[in-house]
């Protein structure tokens, strides 16, 4: 196998034409080495990010079934993947109350205005926090597509966009510096601390 890789490294550095069946037989050979798909830090990087997400979604669940396994309740763990298949009626934005409502609504206008000024000036930024922020817009839109689904999740979603809304919202208050964007940042402000202070009332008056 190692004579067979070199020979075939040999013709590509020889400059022969590398067609389909070379490349085929590179990769088979020594995949790092195929010509013209060399994996490149950043890909390593995106695979070994990738690995890391399955393996930290699927670790709790591998420890939690052995435990349960051992305990001889596995009836559990099938209750768990049960209630996630279990779906409320969709767009029933009547399970919503006003407070709610509004609370959304400031939370969605701070991602469309935080999403417009980074795709705008995303150019401005490295290529690692682009990725960052990418990710945070990709988990925005698919939370409120979800909560649009299944109003009845708001309390768990809620959580979802603030904390993938905040640094998106927070790249235009820190990158600029305009009257336009000052003035929407004392308003947005004075909303979200009106916003608190009233939710905090409402729950000691609960």
């Amino acid at each position: 196998m190692g004579v067979l890789r070199f020979y075939l490294l040999g013709l590509r550095q020889h400059r022969v034409a590398a067609g389909p069946f070379l490349r085929a037989c590179l990769l088979v050979v020594d995949g790092r080495a195929a010509a013209g798909v060399e994996r490149t830090p950043l890909l390593r990087r995106i695979l070994l990010g990738c690995c890391g997400t399955l393996l930290g979604l699927l670790l709790p669940y591998a420890v939690v079934t052995a435990v349960l396994a051992v305990r001889g309740d596995l009836e559990r763990m099938v209750s768990h993947f049960a209630q996630l298949g279990q779906f409320s009626p969709i767009f029933e934005f009547t399970a919503l109350s006003i407070d709610q409502i509004v609370a959304l609504t400031f939370v969605t206008l701070c991602a469309l205005i935080g999403s417009i000024h980074f795709l705008r000036k995303s150019h401005n930024d490295n290529i690692r926090t682009r990725q960052f922020y990418f990710f945070f817009l990709i988990i925005d839109g698919l939370t409120f597509a979800y909560l649009c689904v299944q109003p009845s999740q708001y309390e768990a979603l809620l959580g979802i966009l603030i904390v993938n809304t905040s640094p998106v919202i927070g790249h235009l208050w820190a990158l600029t510096r305009t009257k336009w964007t000052n003035g929407l940042f004392l308003v947005a402000t004075t909303l979200a601390v009106l916003l608190v202070a009233y939710n905090l009332m409402r729950s000691f008056i609960h």
